[in-house]
C-alpha cells in the first residue's frame, strides 16, 4: 500500500469502513507529511494538530455513520470571477469518474507558481484580489456555517 498521506478520499472511505485503517492514523499521517513540506509550501492559513488527532479519535469512537466520516479535509477558498486569481490550465481527473468527479479538474503547478508570485510581487493586485474575495463572501452570505449545512445536506443525500 502506498504511504497514508498519498491516499485519496476514494482509497481511504473504504478502508475507514472495513476498520483496516483508523482515522487518528490517517490523520497523523497527513500531519506528519504537512509538518515536512510546510516550512517550503506555506500552505497552511490556519491549522490545530491536536485538534485534528482530537476529531480524528472521536470519528474513530463513533464508528461509521456515513461514507465521509474520518476522512481529514482541507478547505480551500470559494473561486468565483474576481474574487480570486481563477486557474485556467486544469486536467480532468479520470480515476475515480465512477464516484462523482466528473468535471474535477487538477491544477498545473507552473500556472500556481505562476499566480502566486504574481501576488507576492504586486501589493496592489494581492490587496484587490482580496478585498474582492471578501466582498464576493459577504454579498453572498457564504459563512462557514452556510458551508457546513450544504455540505451536510450534500452528504446526507448520498
Amino acid at each position: 500500500m502506498r504511504p497514508l498521506h498519498e491516499l485519496c478520499a476514494f482509497e481511504a472511505a473504504p478502508l475507514l469502513a472495513r476498520g483496516a485503517l483508523t482515522s487518528e492514523a490517517l490523520v497523523r499521517a497527513c500531519l506528519a507529511r504537512i509538518a515536512a513540506e510546510e516550512p517550503r509550501v506555506q500552505a497552511w492559513e490556519f491549522l490545530d494538530p491536536e485538534l485534528c488527532l482530537a476529531q480524528a479519535r472521536h470519528a474513530d469512537a463513533a464508528g461509521r455513520p456515513g461514507p465521509l466520516h474520518g476522512l481529514p479535509l482541507g478547505v480551500k477558498d470559494v473561486i468565483d470571477g474576481g474574487n480570486c486569481i481563477a486557474l485556467k490550465n486544469q486536467k480532468p481527473i479520470l480515476d475515480f469518474t465512477e464516484c462523482g468527479t466528473e468535471g474535477w479538474g487538477e491544477s498545473e503547478v507552473d500556472e500556481i507558481v505562476q499566480a502566486l508570485e504574481r501576488l507576492y510581487a504586486d501589493s496592489s493586485f494581492r490587496h484587490k484580489t482580496g478585498r474582492d474575495g471578501a466582498a464576493w463572501i459577504i454579498a453572498r452570505n457564504r459563512t462557514w456555517a452556510n458551508h457546513a449545512r450544504e455540505l451536510k445536506s450534500l452528504i446526507m443525500s448520498l
